[in-house]
């Protein structure tokens, strides 16, 4: 407290608290400058968030090039928009809220879990075909135990995600690519039935490169066969009541090589060329 003698001189008495002195010197810079006192409460709220934005936006910008395609578009969109309301706070402090602050930091936890989800291995999986197959129901007993599995981690994963969070809606995107070794043409019918789908001006008219068509085919019904079963299949379990969202990429690489490559090189006719790689994201919107 400062006190004024009868010239109406202010001084402090000598009683006068260190704080009291500190605050009354904020006061008046405050007042000289003209800028609001941005209390210290709300001021480390709006950083910590714009930290949280920040590393959540790296977080995405260091994921694989497919899972960027897949999920983090969305994210990034997001996190772009949080760190633009903290500009705008920066400029205008009127603009601060604090409601808005608790609500982002829901939205950057979401993602960071949603981040995490994106790389669980439970969530990825290879099948392989036997030749010349592209059926669910043409897998051998091992690869329909894989398959059997990857549905069960997925449909888990949603229930306990829905439990967790009820009101936020579940996307599911289901990354479904099939590829095929260099086997030549098997089965005159299946030749005829997948080169129908290619106009009779584009067929190759080589050996190799009918084999090629063929098999680039082969793995795009592959890829269709993996991704349909397993979505009519959760989609008949899943209740309609739970918010849940389905996106799809299908892709077929013909005899392109798998990636990574292993320590063993493939060979051109290669039962491990005869896979499908299904990947699962599973992404609670914030």
């Amino acid at each position: 407290m400062r006190r004024s003698d009868r010239k109406g001189r202010y001084f402090f008495p000598k009683t006068a608290a260190p704080v009291e002195i500190l605050l009354l010197l904020v006061f008046l810079l405050g007042g000289c400058t003209g800028a609001p006192v941005r209390p210290d409460p709300a001021y480390s709220e709006l950083e910590e968030l714009r930290t949280d934005a920040q590393r959540a936006k790296a977080r995405i910008e260091g994921l694989t090039t497919q899972e960027k395609e897949t999920v983090g578009t969305r994210s990034l969109l997001m996190l772009d928009r949080i760190l633009a309301y903290m500009d705008q706070v920066q400029n205008d402090p009127d603009r601060f809220d604090l409601e808005t602050i608790k609500d982002f930091n829901r939205k950057i936890h979401i993602v960071n879990n949603n981040i995490e989800r994106f790389q669980d291995p439970s969530l990825q999986m290879e099948i392989s075909f036997p030749r010349g197959a592209y059926q669910v129901s043409e897998l051998e007993a091992p690869e329909m135990a894989l398959f059997h599995q990857i549905f069960e981690n997925i449909l888990a994963t949603i229930m306990a995600l829905n439990h967790r969070l009820p009101e936020h809606p579940i996307r599911i995107t289901l990354k479904s690519t099939g590829y095929s070794d260099e086997l030549p043409i098997l089965s005159q019918f299946l030749e005829g039935l997948i080169l129908k789908k290619l106009p009779v001006e584009k067929r190759a008219h080589s050996k190799e490169g009918l084999r090629k068509q063929y098999n680039q085919v082969l793995s795009e019904l592959r890829g269709i066969a993996v991704y349909d079963s397993l979505r009519q299949g959760l989609e008949g379990v899943i209740p309609s009541t739970l918010p849940v969202v389905f996106d799809g990429i299908i892709a077929g690489l013909g005899e392109a090589l798998p990636l990574p490559e292993p320590e063993v090189p493939y060979q051109a006719i290669d039962e491990r060329r005869r896979i499908c790689r299904i990947q699962a994201y599973i992404e609670v919107v914030p």
